[in-house]
Protein backbone atom coordinates (compact mmCIF):
# COMPACT_ATOMS: atom_id res chain seq x y z
CA UNK A 1 0.00 0.00 0.00
CA UNK A 2 3.02 2.48 0.79
CA UNK A 3 5.08 1.63 -1.73
CA UNK A 4 1.96 1.52 -4.24
CA UNK A 5 1.22 4.96 -3.09
CA UNK A 6 4.75 6.28 -2.95
CA UNK A 7 4.54 5.43 -6.91
CA UNK A 8 1.97 7.00 -7.61
CA UNK A 9 2.96 10.40 -6.43
CA UNK A 10 6.44 10.30 -7.87
CA UNK A 11 5.13 8.49 -11.09
CA UNK A 12 6.65 11.80 -12.84
CA UNK A 13 10.27 10.65 -11.80
CA UNK A 14 10.00 7.15 -12.72
CA UNK A 15 8.48 7.96 -16.51
CA UNK A 16 10.84 7.35 -19.03
CA UNK A 17 13.96 7.06 -16.90
CA UNK A 18 14.96 3.54 -16.97
CA UNK A 19 14.30 0.09 -17.09
CA UNK A 20 14.53 0.28 -13.38
CA UNK A 21 11.44 3.42 -13.68
CA UNK A 22 9.48 0.92 -16.00
CA UNK A 23 9.35 -1.79 -13.31
CA UNK A 24 8.82 0.03 -10.65
CA UNK A 25 5.78 1.20 -12.79
CA UNK A 26 4.81 -1.94 -13.74
CA UNK A 27 5.09 -3.30 -10.25
CA UNK A 28 2.85 -0.58 -9.23
CA UNK A 29 0.38 -1.56 -11.98
CA UNK A 30 0.02 -4.69 -11.15
CA UNK A 31 -0.15 -4.22 -7.20
CA UNK A 32 -3.37 -2.01 -8.51
CA UNK A 33 -4.72 -4.78 -10.88
CA UNK A 34 -4.50 -7.24 -8.34
CA UNK A 35 -6.32 -5.05 -5.61
CA UNK A 36 -9.05 -3.56 -8.18
CA UNK A 37 -9.61 -7.83 -8.70
CA UNK A 38 -10.23 -8.64 -5.03
CA UNK A 39 -12.75 -5.83 -5.12
CA UNK A 40 -14.10 -5.94 -7.92
CA UNK A 41 -14.79 -9.63 -6.77
CA UNK A 42 -16.43 -8.13 -4.03
CA UNK A 43 -18.12 -6.02 -5.61
CA UNK A 44 -19.56 -8.56 -7.98
CA UNK A 45 -20.74 -10.93 -5.40
CA UNK A 46 -22.52 -8.02 -4.10
CA UNK A 47 -24.12 -6.94 -7.76
CA UNK A 48 -24.92 -10.68 -8.61
CA UNK A 49 -27.66 -11.38 -5.11
CA UNK A 50 -28.67 -7.71 -5.87
CA UNK A 51 -30.03 -8.75 -9.75
CA UNK A 52 -31.60 -11.58 -8.61
CA UNK A 53 -33.27 -10.63 -5.35
CA UNK A 54 -34.67 -7.54 -6.77
CA UNK A 55 -35.25 -8.32 -10.65
CA UNK A 56 -35.95 -12.20 -9.59
CA UNK A 57 -35.25 -14.15 -13.07
CA UNK A 58 -34.37 -11.49 -15.19
CA UNK A 59 -31.52 -10.46 -12.88
CA UNK A 60 -30.64 -13.84 -13.09
CA UNK A 61 -30.32 -13.93 -16.39
CA UNK A 62 -28.57 -10.59 -16.52
CA UNK A 63 -25.95 -12.36 -13.58
CA UNK A 64 -25.73 -15.33 -15.31
CA UNK A 65 -24.81 -13.33 -19.18
CA UNK A 66 -22.86 -10.91 -16.86
CA UNK A 67 -20.66 -13.55 -15.50
CA UNK A 68 -19.83 -15.44 -18.53
CA UNK A 69 -18.86 -12.29 -20.55
CA UNK A 70 -16.36 -11.72 -17.44
CA UNK A 71 -15.42 -15.24 -17.43
CA UNK A 72 -14.53 -15.59 -21.44
CA UNK A 73 -12.24 -11.80 -21.35
CA UNK A 74 -10.63 -13.72 -18.49
CA UNK A 75 -10.60 -16.91 -20.44
CA UNK A 76 -11.66 -18.91 -17.52
CA UNK A 77 -13.61 -21.77 -19.72
CA UNK A 78 -14.83 -23.86 -17.06
CA UNK A 79 -16.42 -21.06 -15.46
CA UNK A 80 -17.66 -19.79 -18.79
CA UNK A 81 -19.27 -22.68 -19.66
CA UNK A 82 -20.69 -23.24 -16.20
CA UNK A 83 -22.52 -20.11 -16.67
CA UNK A 84 -23.74 -20.36 -20.54
CA UNK A 85 -25.10 -23.80 -19.05
CA UNK A 86 -26.70 -22.29 -16.12
CA UNK A 87 -28.18 -20.01 -18.47
CA UNK A 88 -29.27 -22.43 -21.40
CA UNK A 89 -30.34 -25.13 -19.03
CA UNK A 90 -32.26 -22.89 -16.53
CA UNK A 91 -34.00 -20.19 -19.75
CA UNK A 92 -33.81 -22.48 -22.65
CA UNK A 93 -35.34 -19.46 -24.37
CA UNK A 94 -32.36 -18.01 -23.99
CA UNK A 95 -30.49 -20.24 -26.34
CA UNK A 96 -30.53 -18.75 -30.02
CA UNK A 97 -28.51 -19.67 -33.17
CA UNK A 98 -26.42 -16.35 -32.83
CA UNK A 99 -25.24 -16.67 -29.09
CA UNK A 100 -24.51 -20.64 -29.27
CA UNK A 101 -22.70 -20.08 -32.91
CA UNK A 102 -20.33 -17.53 -30.71
CA UNK A 103 -19.96 -19.46 -27.61
CA UNK A 104 -19.03 -22.53 -29.94
CA UNK A 105 -15.76 -20.72 -31.91
CA UNK A 106 -14.82 -19.14 -28.61
CA UNK A 107 -14.48 -22.55 -26.85
CA UNK A 108 -12.90 -23.51 -30.43
CA UNK A 109 -10.50 -21.22 -30.30
CA UNK A 110 -9.89 -21.23 -26.48
CA UNK A 111 -10.58 -24.26 -25.05
CA UNK A 112 -8.04 -27.69 -24.93
CA UNK A 113 -9.76 -29.86 -22.94
CA UNK A 114 -11.56 -32.24 -25.52
CA UNK A 115 -15.01 -31.68 -22.25
CA UNK A 116 -15.06 -28.26 -23.56
CA UNK A 117 -14.67 -29.25 -26.82
CA UNK A 118 -17.18 -31.23 -26.75
CA UNK A 119 -19.35 -28.90 -25.47
CA UNK A 120 -18.88 -26.40 -27.99
CA UNK A 121 -19.57 -29.38 -30.84
CA UNK A 122 -23.03 -29.64 -28.96
CA UNK A 123 -23.72 -26.24 -29.18
CA UNK A 124 -22.83 -25.61 -32.76
CA UNK A 125 -25.05 -28.86 -33.87
CA UNK A 126 -27.61 -27.64 -32.06
CA UNK A 127 -27.05 -24.25 -34.43
CA UNK A 128 -26.65 -26.97 -37.43
CA UNK A 129 -29.39 -28.97 -36.84
CA UNK A 130 -31.90 -25.77 -36.67
CA UNK A 131 -30.38 -23.67 -39.69
CA UNK A 132 -28.33 -26.41 -42.10
CA UNK A 133 -27.44 -23.83 -44.62
CA UNK A 134 -25.50 -21.22 -42.39
CA UNK A 135 -21.47 -22.05 -43.36
CA UNK A 136 -20.46 -19.84 -40.86
CA UNK A 137 -21.81 -22.53 -38.16
CA UNK A 138 -20.79 -25.33 -40.11
CA UNK A 139 -17.35 -23.61 -40.56
CA UNK A 140 -16.90 -23.71 -36.31
CA UNK A 141 -18.60 -27.29 -36.51
CA UNK A 142 -15.69 -28.51 -38.47
CA UNK A 143 -13.20 -27.06 -36.83
CA UNK A 144 -14.37 -28.13 -33.54
CA UNK A 145 -14.45 -31.69 -35.00
CA UNK A 146 -10.99 -30.61 -36.42
CA UNK A 147 -9.51 -29.44 -33.17
CA UNK A 148 -11.14 -32.97 -31.68
CA UNK A 149 -9.06 -35.29 -34.22
CA UNK A 150 -11.98 -36.58 -35.73
CA UNK A 151 -10.16 -35.21 -39.50
CA UNK A 152 -12.49 -37.03 -42.15
CA UNK A 153 -15.29 -35.95 -40.45
CA UNK A 154 -14.01 -32.61 -40.35
CA UNK A 155 -12.83 -32.61 -43.51
CA UNK A 156 -16.40 -33.69 -45.07
CA UNK A 157 -17.80 -30.51 -42.82
CA UNK A 158 -15.69 -28.15 -43.82
CA UNK A 159 -16.20 -28.86 -47.54
CA UNK A 160 -19.82 -28.56 -47.25
CA UNK A 161 -19.91 -25.12 -46.07
CA UNK A 162 -17.32 -24.25 -48.53
CA UNK A 163 -19.69 -25.61 -51.12
CA UNK A 164 -22.56 -23.11 -49.59
CA UNK A 165 -20.28 -19.66 -50.18
CA UNK A 166 -17.39 -20.82 -52.50
CA UNK A 167 -15.71 -17.28 -52.23
CA UNK A 168 -15.24 -17.40 -48.52
CA UNK A 169 -11.64 -17.49 -48.06
CA UNK A 170 -11.70 -18.11 -44.54
CA UNK A 171 -13.78 -21.46 -44.65
CA UNK A 172 -11.37 -22.05 -48.07
CA UNK A 173 -8.05 -21.32 -45.55
CA UNK A 174 -9.58 -23.97 -43.24
CA UNK A 175 -10.16 -26.56 -45.65
CA UNK A 176 -6.81 -26.36 -46.79
CA UNK A 177 -5.78 -26.39 -43.64
CA UNK A 178 -7.14 -29.47 -42.15
CA UNK A 179 -6.74 -31.09 -45.86
CA UNK A 180 -2.87 -30.81 -45.10
CA UNK A 181 -2.93 -31.35 -41.45
CA UNK A 182 -1.91 -27.68 -40.26
CA UNK A 183 -3.61 -26.33 -37.08
CA UNK A 184 -6.67 -23.98 -38.15
CA UNK A 185 -6.99 -22.59 -34.53
CA UNK A 186 -4.96 -19.68 -32.91
CA UNK A 187 -3.22 -20.98 -30.09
Amino acid sequence: TNALAFVVRNYKSFENKSDIGTRVIQAAVTMLQRRMESINSILHEELSQHLVSKYGPIGEIVNLQMNATMFNSQRLIADFIKAKSMLYDKYPFMMNNWDLCVDSWYLFENADKEEDLMIGLEWSGIVLKNNPKDNRNMDTYANILYKLGQVDEAIHWEKKALELDPKDSDIKKAFEAMKSGRKTWPN
